[in-house]
């Protein structure tokens, strides 16, 4: 009796000891995946489009179709399409490209036993670069919303004669989870140059 009680207890630390010991290892994973996705659309909107698929591929994504309407000094149209049913994997990466400025979004949804893990490593990943606008519930699904306040003054050069325009917000990112799948729509707008006041317009700024 004593003998199948020892055994039992060893079976039991040693269980425990496997368990624990897979904690962290699953946390590493799930923040490695949460960081794949957010690099992948970092480099589709920075025109790195070999490296945004090379990332979708590590993944599991397969790349469907994939399009580029180039009209030389006037705009750029792109888009990359994954239609994985099987795997229960989707996204769609999309570029419009004025040369001065470049409006980028991605729609990602993909199934995981572990979507509530990652819908929270997103957060946490993404809360210490961008203003955290929403959490709660949407349609019945958990979200969160980022989104951009302050925008930016963007500068047209293209011509001789620069112009300026107010962008009101920058970015607009939305994340939701709904049992185990996971939807991410993620838009920005990346300005090649943009208006930055220099002291002597600060101070005016303050003084009035």
């Amino acid at each position: 009796m004593k003998a199948l009680v020892t055994i039992l207890l060893v079976l039991g630390i040693t269980s425990s000891l496997f368990a624990t010991d897979n904690v962290p290892t699953k946390r590493k994973n799930i923040e490695g995946l949460a960081m794949k996705i957010i690099e992948s659309f970092n480099y589709y909107k920075q025109r790195d489009e070999n490296s945004c698929k090379a990332l979708m591929k590590q993944m599991g994504f397969s790349l469907s179709k994939e399009e580029v309407n180039d009209v030389p000094k006037t705009s750029l149209v792109a888009s990359l399409v994954y239609d994985n049913s099987s795997d229960s994997k989707w996204a769609y990466y999309k570029m419009v490209d004025l040369d001065y400025i470049r409006d980028v979004e991605a729609t990602i949804s993909f199934k995981h036993s572990d979507s509530q893990l990652i819908f929270e490593a997103l957060k946490e990943l993404l809360s210490n670069t961008h203003h955290l606008e929403y959490e709660g519930d949407m349609m019945g699904m958990k979200t969160i919303k980022f989104v951009d306040h302050e925008g930016a003054v963007v500068i047209d050069d293209r011509f001789q004669q620069e112009s300026a325009s107010k962008e009101a917000s920058l970015y607009q990112y939305q994340i939701s989870t709904d049992g185990e799948y996971v939807f991410i729509d993620l838009k920005e707008t990346v300005p090649r140059k943009v208006f930055v006041a220099n002291e002597i317009e600060l101070l005016a700024a303050n003084e009035e």
